[in-house]
């Protein structure tokens, strides 16, 4: 399946064009909408997750999000692009070649970083956007936002009752975060960024936000090895799980199939 994706239109947009942008990130414009869901259940399908769990954290997202008196999420997409539009970003996955790679910024960077990855960012100087679930705990993505930079948290099945006892956590970053959910949005205080592990997510949240180039550390999407960037689990590195492998075979599927080349 080939899916559609846009770039933000130039100049940056003003308060009548607020609703034609958030469509395009939310999947109406850029990311068909239909086609997006049907590839969500797809994925989920192959990976036994039930689609109804998904619509519960969606659900259950808004009530975070509304709970923490959050920014709408176009304020802060709009935030987002006028940081990235026309630069060249970094895109860190968490995969086994960051082990052996320490990348060095310069000052005024932007770079994405998925969950975990984002623990080697030292320099304070870049602008710093974590793309995060939690799953590699909370302290990368504090980090991010102790930087001065931004968090993009993904709100699903396996962890939106983890984080709705947390609130205090959201309630902590509420001026620099955006709540993604995997399902269309059923309310305004929460969007959907295409992708599905927060490796892809990171790449095509770049390419959304209008990076004029994009390069690429530790997005080892055909790799059978996961790091403990990923989860503590696997310790330095260990082969993952059937279940990690299926989700990485879909992320990089996803971003094959709008012609991106990670390598």
């Amino acid at each position: 399946m080939r899916v559609k994706i846009q770039h933000f239109p130039d100049p940056l947009p003003n308060s009548s064009e607020r609703s034609v942008i958030a469509g395009g990130i939310a999947g109406i414009h850029g990311w068909d909408a239909l086609r997006a869901i049907d590839l969500y259940k797809r994925v989920l399908s192959d990976i036994w997750v039930d689609y109804s769990n998904e619509w519960d954290a969606s659900l259950c997202a808004c009530l975070i999000a509304r709970s923490a008196d959050l920014r709408e999420p176009i304020d802060l997409l709009e935030d987002l692009r006028a940081v990235v539009y026309g630069k060249e970003a970094y895109v860190i996955g968490a995969g086994p070649s960051l082990l052996s790679r320490k990348p060095r910024f310069r000052e005024g960077d932007v770079v994405f970083c998925a969950d975990g990855a984002c623990s080697i960012l030292e320099d304070s100087s870049v602008t710093a956007i974590s793309v995060t679930d939690l799953d590699g705990g909370v302290e990368p993505a504090d980090r991010v936002y102790s930087m001065g930079g931004y968090i993009v948290l993904q709100i699903h099945s396996d962890n939106y009752r983890s984080i709705a006892t947390n609130t205090d956590l959201v309630r902590r970053w509420r001026e620099r975060i955006l709540i993604t959910v995997q399902t269309h949005p059923p309310c305004s205080s929460v969007t959907v960024v295409p992708g599905f592990t927060d490796g892809d997510r990171a790449y095509l949240l770049a390419l959304l936000l209008g990076a004029s180039r994009i390069k690429t550390i530790g997005m080892d999407l055909l790799s059978e090895i996961s790091t403990g960037f990923s989860k503590k689990m696997y310790g330095e590195s260990g082969y993952s799980t059937p279940g990690k492998l299926r989700k990485l075979r879909w992320a990089y599927r996803i971003i094959d199939s709008i012609g991106q080349n990670l390598y």
